[in-house]
């Protein structure tokens, strides 16, 4: 967004509760409405661009690693074959997501 003047103002109208919450919102970061208003429709985009809210990110992190503790104290010699095999690859995905989750 290089000259503010080039881009077509658009006129928004919003309840008042709503606006009032951008405002108090967009006070607490040190951004005027105007600001806190495309943050909040670009954060909306990328969101639905990555298909994944934080939340369910964040739950994805934390299932692998509790993936990766119970596969640690769990009795490898009681499975079968297949389930040992179906819980070697499940942990290796498990590490690849706490890696990625971690850093």
């Amino acid at each position: 967004m290089s000259d503010r003047h080039a881009i077509s103002p658009y006129p928004l109208r919003m309840p008042y509760e709503l606006r009032t919450a951008l405002e108090a919102a967009a006070l607490g970061v040190g951004r005027s409405l105007h600001a806190e208003i495309l943050a909040r429709l670009d954060s909306s985009l990328q969101e639905d661009r990555s298909g994944l809210s934080d939340d369910l990110l964040e739950s994805i992190g934390l299932q692998a690693n509790l993936t990766l503790a119970l596969a640690a104290d769990l009795d490898a010699g009681a499975l079968s074959v297949e389930q040992r095999r179906a819980l070697e690859a499940l942990t290796r995905v498990s590490r690849r997501i706490a890696e990625r989750f971690s850093g």
